[in-house]
């Protein structure tokens, strides 16, 4: 994710991003919850439980500070509607993508390419501990990835077994009129607001730097 961005704005700054990327994940854990789902309190790169078998399995992914890379979300009784004995536990990768980086101008669908490639690199690491792993792409402009809009088809489903068939979100209104519109609204509004902020600073730096010569 950074290292998209990066290419075509090379002023903006890793806690930007960071914040970005958590405004994001902190959206996606509320979707998640309001379904009736119960993520973990901490990243699956930060459960205990989670690093431990990953270590034992020797398939760890050593990030700088002894953190794992991915895993933002854990569901540890998987996004089964009544999980039992056999539910997997399910981990959630997020990344933004901008789909005007030179890298991805000839691509049809940035985010679906951007969650098979997180696919490819994690997917074997989580089988070998028995944890089912998505990834979950947001462009910048607001197309989703596939992974991600089937995560939220699901999630609707399990918001109206819960609430009712055609139940929407008490804050819903007409130009959101149905759950998952809504919580697009919410996952996409989340990347293009700090997006929007991220421009405005560099526009800031860029007059700044121009009023001081």
């Amino acid at each position: 994710m950074m290292r998209t961005w990066k290419h075509q704005c090379h002023s903006v700054k890793g806690g930007d991003t960071t914040r970005r990327h958590r405004h994001l994940q902190d959206t996606l854990v509320a979707m998640l919850k309001s379904a009736g789902l119960k993520p973990a309190m901490t990243d699956a790169t930060q459960d205990q439980a989670t690093r431990t078998r990953l270590e034992r399995a020797n398939v760890v992914t050593p990030h700088r500070g002894g953190m794992t890379r991915g895993g933002d979300i854990l569901i540890p009784h998987g996004l089964d509607m009544h999980p039992g004995p056999l539910s997997k536990p399910v981990v959630i990768d997020l990344t933004v993508v901008s789909e005007r980086v030179q890298s991805h101008v000839l691509d049809e669908w940035p985010a679906s390419t951007a969650e098979a490639r997180k696919r490819t690199k994690y997917t074997r690491m989580y089988d070998a501990i028995g944890y089912d792993f998505q990834g979950f792409a947001v462009e910048i402009g607001g197309r989703l990835g596939p992974e991600a809009e089937k995560l939220i088809e699901n999630l609707q489903k399990m918001w109206w077994a819960k609430m009712g068939k055609k139940a929407i979100p008490d804050d819903a209104n007409w130009t959101c009129p149905s759950f998952s519109s809504y919580w697009r609204q919410r996952l996409v509004g989340a990347v293009q607001g700090w997006t929007g902020a991220m421009l405005v600073g560099r526009a800031r730096q860029v007059a700044d730097l121009r009023g001081s010569r």
